[in-house]
């Protein structure tokens, strides 16, 4: 159930001089051959190309990040069963500043979930977002615009992002944001 079989998006960004990624199930159009962009279904079953499928929702994840933070690249791999090795396939440069006003909240995370069909949802984490710790938006997110594009878009027929059942997300359940207590431990905040 929480296996990233098939396969897996990785995106790689950095707020500052803080690295971290983000990564996401995803359901490859056939085998993907490494070296090629490979394609990925959409929740209507229609097949999108994968460096253009990240370029879409990197333009919704930037608007969750002050402008000292960058999306840097994303990777594709393949895992063709839970038990297989990861096989990386392809990367694209992003290259996109974050576009919130605010400042990153050091340590801060953000995590937007959703209910797909069967145990297991979608749980995108965003760290060190611009928005402050404590908050909580429940669906349908009314006043927050860059958490309802991109609620919109992946529950909408052209979301491409699976949870770690492989299902698609239907709905969005909630935003909330917290500090991270890995995070506040590495950067040793009392």
């Amino acid at each position: 159930m929480s296996s990233l079989s098939p396969a897996y998006t990785r995106i790689r960004y950095h707020v500052g001089t803080h690295q971290h990624v983000m990564t996401f199930g995803v359901l490859p159009d056939g085998v993907p051959t490494p070296g090629n962009d490979p394609n990925v279904l959409a929740k209507d079953s229609s097949v999108v190309v994968w460096s253009t499928a990240v370029a879409t929702l990197a333009n919704l994840i930037k608007a969750f990040f002050p402008s000292t933070a960058q999306l840097d690249i994303a990777e594709f791999w393949y895992k063709p069963t839970p038990d297989a090795a990861n096989v990386f396939i392809f990367a694209v440069p992003i290259g996109i500043a974050g576009t919130s006003g605010g400042s990153s909240v050091l340590a801060g995370e953000g995590v937007l979930t959703f209910r797909t069909a069967h145990t297991g949802g979608l749980k995108m984490y965003f760290l060190e977002t611009a928005d402050a710790n404590d908050i909580r938006i429940p669906s349908p997110f009314t006043g927050a615009a860059q958490v309802i594009a991109l609620a919109n878009y992946l529950t909408s027929t052209s979301g491409w992002l699976v949870g770690r059942n492989n299902d698609y997300p239907l709905v969005g359940l909630n935003y909330t944001t917290k500090e991270n207590d890995v995070l506040r431990d590495k950067y040793k905040l009392t």
